[in-house]
């Protein structure tokens, strides 16, 4: 949680609006957490090219306010 916490601390300091996580596991956590899932057009394009259809991570995501 404090990891979580410093990580959008971060983000919003750096003009971050939102912050996207791709979890193979513990994506129930990210969810309680504020995250909701979308899809993987919903990624950043340099992180779309690169994301692993074998991994089978969800794409979540959570707006930072």
């Amino acid at each position: 949680s404090a990891l979580l916490r410093q990580l959008e601390t971060t983000a919003r300091s750096g003009g971050a609006r939102s912050v996207f996580v791709l979890p193979t596991r513990a994506a129930d956590w990210f969810k309680q957490q504020g995250f909701v899932a979308t899809t993987v057009e919903a990624l950043p394009v340099t992180r779309k090219q690169i994301y692993n259809q074998q991994r089978n991570s969800q794409v979540l995501t959570k707006a930072l306010g």
